[in-house]
């Protein structure tokens, strides 16, 4: 016990003289602490952010970069082409966002509206990204023109259910982004 004692004092001794050494070499302990903490976090981000989809070790995103327009038609004619070549050993989901946020409503109710942003995809990416389907099917949205898929999120803000399979929504450009 009395070594203990007798290191206590030498380390209060040591503190008296050289106080301000000791707070700069704490601070400085403290910040780098800090600091790995947060490259660590940054790191386990980068590395693991798909994790939670199916397959996200397999999941690849690939971008076309040219001066074209890009249409709808040719950018699903693209994954068309993409999907003939690997065949059956990859799933081809494309999708894109829309240039601005779209003015979403009922019908019946036109003034209670809200912005939305639009993603054009094709049915093959929300089954790729391993969203369950809640009510209705892809295969019925894949033959049809007119039909879209909801969030559940934007179902229960339009209609206040997630059941809403052959129900309308409007929706009109009224406001873009600008770039």
């Amino acid at each position: 016990m009395g070594l203990w004692i007798q290191n206590f004092k030498q380390a209060l001794r040591g503190l008296r003289h050289q106080g301000w050494q000791a707070v700069v070499s704490v601070s400085g302990l403290a910040v780098s602490i800090v600091c790995l903490t947060f490259s660590v976090n940054w790191l386990w981000t980068e590395t693991h952010y798909d994790s939670f989809r199916p397959g996200y070790k397999d999941l690849y995103v690939v971008e076309r970069e040219d001066s074209l327009e890009h249409t709808e038609s040719l950018l699903y004619r693209w994954g068309d082409r993409v999907s003939s070549v690997l065949g059956k050993e990859a799933m081809v989901g494309m999708y894109r966002y829309q240039g601005g946020r779209e003015r979403v409503y009922l019908p019946d109710r036109p003034e209670t509206f809200f912005y939305a942003q639009e993603l054009s995809a094709s049915t093959e990416m929300v089954a790729l990204l391993g969203c369950r389907v809640l009510s209705g099917s892809l295969e019925e949205v894949a033959a049809a023109d007119n039909r879209i898929v909801l969030t559940e999120t934007m179902a229960r803000k339009l209609f206040g259910r997630i059941d809403v399979c052959g129900e309308s929504v409007c929706h009109i450009q009224k406001w873009r982004q600008l770039l």
